[in-house]
């Protein structure tokens, strides 16, 4: 099993290629680039007999199913890879199967207060896409539908056309008002930055940070050293040398973004300390925090980063193990 927090620039998926189409499962995992993913359709699937027809119309232009569907960035093998990992005992062999298959699928109503994980199409070197799994975990569309196999096995999003689906159940917290983040603090000259990456600000009112070695807990979160500034260093041979020093949140947005499934942005909590002595800081944050990321990141630049995301909360407390961030350092 993974450990539960990985260093936030390094994202892992299971995935299956489109290469090597005799044998879908067995083909080479490919590489992935670029930052997002993208929805299989632009277009909306209306209904089963909506996805039977661009299936349909698709193979019958290419009858091998390398045509993108009607409304689609996807194609139809790029479907079957997906309905094969998600479904397999509904026992997809070719495209051709693909037609029948989505003529038996049933719309179910989907669960407001559930999130719900697909894949998605993400570039892959040379240019083309791939299916990623579990590339995108997002709340259910106003209006929008999950669609079930005649298995019973929930396969497709309605608004993106996306399979691979997972339901999420949501996290409930009943012990606090407030969800939190324990991460580790360290004595010295090495900056601690906080930030929370999401969608919308958060409401101010359950924000608060219990800096190790601290009396009072922070409403107005420090900046004892602010993300970009010069500090003086003394090199190996004596010389003083001017540095500029920045924390540069553009690559963990961007890591984030992927890793979140939308465009997230740093928001309104944010913060950067030294620590005075060894030990831990516990961050509040009301429960709409588990809508986000938040990524903390010590030393002058972005290469020891950890973030918490929903799945890392138990009982409303996601903890940043020392040994890990240890073991990253």
């Amino acid at each position: 099993m993974l450990h539960p927090f990985q260093r936030i620039l390094v994202a892992c998926a299971l995935v299956l290629s489109i290469f090597g189409w005799t044998s879908e499962a067995q083909a080479a995992e490919p590489v992935f680039v670029g930052s997002y993913g993208d929805k299989f359709c632009d277009t909306p699937i209306a209904s089963a007999t909506d996805l039977e027809a661009r299936f349909k119309g698709s193979l019958a232009i290419k009858a091998d199913g390398s045509h993108a569907m009607v409304g689609c960035k996807a194609t139809p093998r790029q479907f079957l890879v997906a309905f094969q990992m998600d479904d397999p005992k509904a026992g997809l062999m070719t495209v051709a199967d693909l037609p029948s298959y989505a003529h038996d699928m049933k719309a179910t109503s989907a669960k407001r207060d559930h999130e719900y994980k697909s894949a998605c199409l993400w570039q892959v070197a040379g240019g083309s896409f791939a299916v990623k799994f579990n590339c995108i975990q997002r709340e259910i569309r106003r209006g929008e539908v999950i669609f079930a196999s005649r298995t019973g096995v929930l396969v497709l999003m309605s608004n993106c056309a996306n399979p691979g689906v997972v339901e999420v159940p949501p996290i409930v917290v009943t012990a606090r008002p407030c969800v939190r983040v324990e991460f580790p603090n360290f004595a010295g000259n090495v900056p601690t930055r906080v930030v929370f990456i999401g969608r919308k600000a958060l409401n101010p009112n359950c924000i608060k940070l219990e800096v190790a070695g601290v009396s009072e807990a922070y409403r107005d979160l420090p900046q004892q050293c602010p993300n970009a500034y010069t500090k003086t260093v003394v090199d190996e041979q004596g010389r003083k040398r001017l540095y500029r020093v920045s924390c540069n949140w553009d690559a963990i947005e961007q890591a984030a973004s992927g890793l979140l499934g939308y465009r997230a942005s740093v928001q309104n909590v944010s913060t950067s300390f030294y620590g005075k002595v060894n030990g831990t800081n516990v961050l509040y944050l009301p429960p709409e925090a588990l809508d986000g990321e938040v990524v903390v990141c010590y030393g002058d630049g972005d290469n020891h980063s950890f973030g918490v995301r929903r799945r890392d909360y138990i009982d409303g407390k996601a903890v940043i193990p020392l040994d890990v961030v240890l073991a990253n350092r």
